[in-house]
């Protein structure tokens, strides 16, 4: 929801005036600082591709939000399909975005080492008494039940949970808090 992210984003704004300059300047940290070795994940890569390790936080409250590995993998698949112009349903993209879609030569891949060295799958999970979340960020926070992100220069930190007041999922922006 548009409006659900403007607001979300308005009130980080107020609540570090510094955070513009941030985000003006935070472009190519993910992409340029990644220690993350991806020799695996190459597939259809070309010299030119851009690797982004992701890290997926599984914070369930039940078994039935406790996801799969495979529903994971399958759905960084489905992103980089998506950003590749390789999804099943590219000529549904309707007109008005059609000059838009582009392949990207960007590929999401699962880290596979921690930020301390260790081996990881690129997941990690956690048991929480929090039942639904909302977008305040404190599934950010291992205080309030959640998951701290891993250093977001080298990763791409996403949380998977179940959402509350019907919201399907929310983004930041990079150098947000």
């Amino acid at each position: 929801n548009n409006c659900g992210s403007s607001i979300y984003t308005e009130r980080l704004l107020q609540s570090d005036p510094a955070l513009r300059l941030r985000l003006e300047q935070a472009s190519g940290n993910i992409l340029t600082n990644s220690p993350v070795s991806n020799a695996d994940d190459i597939g259809s890569a070309t010299p030119e591709t851009i690797f982004i390790p992701v890290v997926v936080h599984v914070v369930y409250y039940n078994g039935a939000q406790n996801i799969s590995e495979d529903q994971v993998k399958s759905q960084i698949a489905a992103l980089n399909q998506d950003f590749n112009k390789e999804n099943a349903d590219i000529s549904s993209v309707p007109r008005a975005f059609l000059s838009y879609a582009a392949k990207t030569n960007i590929r999401f891949v699962l880290a596979k080492v921690d930020p301390d060295g260790r081996v990881t799958n690129g997941i990690t999970r956690k048991k929480s008494t929090v039942e639904r979340w909302s977008d305040d960020d404190r599934i950010k926070n291992e205080k309030s039940g959640g998951v701290a992100a891993w250093d977001s220069r080298y990763y791409l930190n996403i949380w998977v949970s179940n959402l509350a007041g019907g919201l399907l999922g929310y983004s930041t922006f990079p150098g947000t808090p």
